[in-house]
């Protein structure tokens, strides 16, 4: 299984989400200095990804994605972010209910 413990995703400052804490909704937003092959996830604290946007191609320029979230229970989880292939970037967030 491909889940996020698997994948040991660094830390760094390329992401952006917010609110956090949040409720309903999560923005997760970044900037790609040229068109790039792009993956984020949502991924519970077991590693298990709830949410996967697998190579999709994004022009340059400021990103975001708004996710729903008011199906997943209260706890906090991991937002990744992998551009062209590089290291994971990860926020840790916390769904509030």
């Amino acid at each position: 299984p491909d889940t996020a413990a698997e994948r040991g995703f660094p830390a760094s400052s390329d992401l952006r989400v917010m609110p956090n804490p949040f409720s309903d909704a999560l923005t997760v937003a970044f900037d790609l200095e040229t068109p790039s092959r792009v993956q984020v996830v949502l991924a519970d604290l077991t590693g298990r990804f709830v949410f996967f946007e697998k190579d999709n191609w994004l022009e340059a320029g400021p990103q975001s994605l708004v996710w729903n979230t008011e199906d997943l229970p209260g706890c906090a989880y991991l937002v990744g972010l992998k551009v062209e292939g590089k290291a994971w970037t990860y926020r840790t967030v916390m769904l509030m209910r």
